[in-house]
């Protein structure tokens, strides 16, 4: 299967740059560690201010600790576009419980509306591993040159069965100064 991708990468590449983006100022991290699943697709329903926004999820692991994201959302009707990409790169602890550190750097942006919106991201992600259940904390910091936010993330992620696992959380955004609900669904390829 691995083989297969790799034949394919220029398709790859396009759809992770297709697949990402910030959700009217939040980043949303695709992150499924390596050993769970090498390549995978999956959806994100996000709710911001009593409004659910969907999300169409690739994240792909190119090496043991170099991976790639994204994801892209029809943000409102009739024709709003958000995507982006990030590219993340993970250094294991190996600690009793926290197991990596992961940085990832990414580009937003929202196209086909009234105001076009790029942002650049940076975000660095801890992991803590217990029995059954793989913790989550992100520190995001996302910007361009006329707005500059933070906002943290506590995502949870556990194995249904062995190719579909379920993501759900919450981030505290400093725009919105308010909590949002994460949940995914992934499919292990």
């Amino acid at each position: 299967m691995t083989e297969a991708l790799f034949k394919n990468i220029y398709i790859i590449l396009f759809i992770s740059c297709l697949n990402a983006t910030s959700t009217e100022f939040i980043i949303l991290n695709n992150y499924v560690p390596y050993v769970d699943s090498p390549n995978n697709l999956g959806i994100q329903i996000v709710e911001i201010d009593n409004k659910k926004r969907y999300y169409l999820n690739y994240q792909s692991w190119v090496t043991n600790n170099l991976y790639i994201d994204g994801y892209v959302s029809q943000y409102n009707l009739p024709v709003d576009i958000l995507y982006g990409t990030s590219l993340g790169y993970k250094s294991n602890l190996n600690f009793e419980y926290f197991k990596e550190i992961v940085y990832s750097v990414g580009y937003s942006s929202k196209r086909f509306s009234d105001k076009n919106l790029n942002l650049s991201n940076i975000s660095v992600m801890q992991s803590f591993h217990f029995k059954k259940i793989k913790t989550f904390f992100y520190i995001n910091y996302f910007f361009n040159n006329d707005i500059e936010n933070r906002s943290i993330a506590l995502k949870f992620l556990k194995a249904l069965k062995t190719d579909i696992s379920i993501h759900f959380g919450l981030d505290y955004n400093d725009y919105f100064e308010d909590f949002n609900g994460i949940i995914g669904l992934y499919y292990k390829l």
